[in-house]
């Protein structure tokens, strides 16, 4: 018997498409009656029962599919005049929080364009916003509130993927600061004073050393002012999030304890991947004669109907990491196991 899949967004299977020859069993049709999307970068859904697709598109807008596959004309979300779409920027990611039913929160991660907001052009903006009380199906644009801004070293490499986690905690990707072979390596280091290496585009502070890493946050409590490592915190180590206690660098100095694993160089599909995640899909260390600490997050996907599945027991781990070591930091790394579930609703009948 033939399998009838249907093709969602062809654009973004073109490029793993050619690649690779079709199976004989299986056949591609075209989705939502064949319509078309302007760079589509990811298709979400809201877990709301209301059956629609998400069409998240590089140039700032999110639109609707409905239950019945029509693409409504009002997009859901437009960030046009926040962002820009050009090379690797744009809006790159979108979540929803896990209570999205009850709350109505999205998050979204794209490069910033906004004039005179004080934010370099290209940087990195995780955002939080609100549906409309009259309209389910349109964002309140006005209900904006920025929950981290993460500078970039040069326009490429952004990442850009968010999930939430099993944990109700929001992972964010965040590309190597582009160029090539990683120049500021930031995929090489977890010393949030240190400066990196001298030359254009490699940008100071302890927010770059968020580039290059898995991040892990909570966004549903926020951080008061006062000491901390929050590298990515106000002057005042104030934020509009806080960290979760068991991230691996929490209180450590000279580290950020937003970080989750590191060393990532372009990581997208977090939750999409059937093998253990290493990170991403690659990392810096190819580059001749440099060693890596990219440790794997072992990640098993679940489908679940009710509910987000639970953590996986962690009482073997080890509350710290060791500080350095890659051996020992993988090891300790690989212990901490957590189901993820897909993204995506099964189309049509699910596979037993």
């Amino acid at each position: 018997m033939t399998r009838r899949i249907p093709l969602i967004l062809a654009s973004l299977l073109a490029s793993t498409l050619s690649l690779a020859q079709i199976p004989a069993d299986i056949t591609l049709e075209p989705a939502f009656g064949g319509a078309t999307f302007d760079r589509p970068v990811a298709v979400r859904h809201a877990d709301d029962g209301s059956g629609r697709r998400f069409i998240v598109q590089l140039n700032g807008f999110v639109r609707i599919v409905d239950a019945s596959n029509n693409v409504l004309s009002t997009p859901f979300l437009d960030i046009s005049s926040l962002t820009s779409a050009g090379g690797e920027r744009g809006l790159l990611g979108l979540a929803f929080h896990p209570e999205y039913a009850s709350n109505g929160r999205i998050y979204v991660n794209y490069t910033d364009a906004e004039p005179g907001n004080g934010i370099s052009t290209g940087d990195t903006v995780i955002a939080e916003f609100e549906v409309s009380a009259g309209n389910s199906d349109v964002i309140d644009f006005n209900s904006r509130r920025q929950i981290m801004v993460i500078p970039q070293d040069f326009s490429n490499h952004n990442g850009g993927d968010i999930h939430f986690g099993p944990d109700g905690y929001l992972y964010i990707g965040m590309g190597d600061g582009g160029s090539g072979n990683d120049p500021c390596l930031r995929g090489q280091g977890l010393d949030s004073s240190a400066a990196p290496p001298s030359g254009p585009g490699c940008v100071t502070g302890p927010a770059g050393w968020l580039l290059g890493k898995m991040l892990r946050i909570d966004v549903d409590n926020t951080t008061p002012p006062g000491s901390n490592n929050l590298c990515a915190a106000e002057s005042d180590g104030s934020a509009p999030f806080a960290v979760p206690a068991d991230n691996p660098f929490v209180g450590q100095s000279d580290r950020c304890g937003e970080v989750w694993p590191m060393a990532c160089e372009i990581p997208t599909g977090s939750a999409s991947t059937a093998k253990p995640a290493t990170c991403g899909s690659g990392t810096s260390a190819r580059a001749a004669g440099k060693k890596s600490i990219c440790c794997p997050l072992p990640v098993r996907l679940v489908r679940t109907s009710a509910g987000r599945p639970a953590k996986a027991p962690s009482s073997a781990v080890p509350a710290a990491p060791p500080a350095r070591s890659s051996t020992a930091f993988c090891r300790w790394s690989s212990m901490r196991t957590m189901a993820i579930p897909l993204s995506l609703p099964p189309v049509g009948k699910a596979a037993p």
